[in-house]
């Protein structure tokens, strides 16, 4: 193998993950392992390598020269990647794009709690219940519930930003803020 680009490649199509997922599950910027994968990043930073080759049970060296021995996942044996929930997923990608906005720590705050109604609604229902928070957290429905009311704010946030731009939407959350529970 060649380059950088090619072996941490090589590494997340061994594990069976997405480029995304890997991200993820690493603790990364989803953008930042897309361009060392891709070789538009030719030379990472030391650290980044570092918190690659840890995830993948590797070596900074292996990863930067393809010298020494090549990790598990390399020789055939795919290493199973401990990938985070959908909804952390979704949780995930829902604060990205309200970081793309730019706006201010306080309405972000705000902003990142608008998909989570469902979740707070139910959490209660289920308290009251005297049921403990980990069933909660381990209820299936209540799981799909708040991943698909993430999905559609990923949606419709997509779509609004698709339609008018960063810019415009900005300006209407700031203008309505008590439409997006600002206030």
């Amino acid at each position: 193998m060649s380059s950088v680009a090619a072996r941490v490649t090589q590494l997340i199509k061994a594990s069976g993950a997405t480029v995304n997922h890997s991200a993820i599950a690493m603790g990364m910027e989803a953008s930042t392992l897309f361009r060392i994968a891709n070789g538009s990043r030719p030379r990472p930073r030391p650290a980044t390598l570092k918190q690659i080759a840890d995830f993948y049970k590797t070596t900074v060296e292996w990863l930067s020269t393809g010298e020494g021995e090549a990790p598990l996942a390399i020789g055939g044996v795919k290493r199973k990647l401990k990938l985070p929930d959908p909804v952390v997923i979704e949780r995930f990608e829902w604060e990205a794009i309200v970081r793309s906005l730019g706006v201010a720590d306080d309405v972000a705050a705000s902003l990142n709690e608008l998909p989570t109604s469902v979740r707070t609604v139910i959490r209660n229902v289920v308290l009251g219940s005297g049921e403990t928070p980990w069933a909660v957290t381990q209820n299936d429905q209540l799981r799909t519930a708040v991943r698909h009311e993430y999905l559609a704010w990923l949606h419709c946030f997509r779509e609004w930003i698709d339609t008018v731009g960063k810019e415009a939407v900005r300006e209407q959350i700031l203008r309505h803020p008590k439409e997006f529970g600002l206030e």
